[in-house]
């Protein structure tokens, strides 16, 4: 299978198991029968970061690294705000739509100082990014 076809599986999975996950505390599912659910959810995210990261783990430094980073804080707050996990967990799923569909040039762009990842890295799918102006190299 290609990077493509395995992003497309483990992100399938992991949006499915999310919206288990989302949908059982909003209906009040006992916690003991949301475990599993959580561990699918961290499970298919971990493989999720794995196939985004591999071979490129420049990939961390990009304005989507910073979105999953936020989505997890949200999710981390969770055992400390339990009566606000509902609406936490609605944030990190809009955290996440957000990072999926932002335009390419913020998605990519690398979070030190703001740089186009393509400029900064060399990828060649970012030969569109907006110019760096040499007011960032002063900085």
């Amino acid at each position: 299978m290609t990077k493509r076809m395995w992003n497309i599986a483990v992100r399938t999975v992991h949006i499915g198991v999310t919206g288990v996950l989302v949908g059982g505390h909003v209906f009040g599912i006992p916690k003991e029968r949301l475990l599993p659910w959580l561990y699918l959810v961290l499970a298919s995210g971990a493989a999720l970061l794995v196939v985004e990261a591999i071979p490129d783990w420049r990939w961390c430094f990009e304005g989507r690294a910073l979105m999953l980073g936020a989505k997890l804080l949200l999710l981390s707050a969770i055992p400390w705000a339990w009566g606000a996990r509902v609406p936490l967990l609605f944030s990190s799923v809009v955290v996440a739509s957000l990072a999926s569909h932002l335009p390419r040039k913020y998605r990519h762009s690398v979070w030190l100082r703001g740089w186009p990842a393509g400029k900064l890295w060399g990828h060649p799918e970012q030969t569109r990014a907006a110019p760096i102006s040499s007011s960032h190299l002063t900085q």
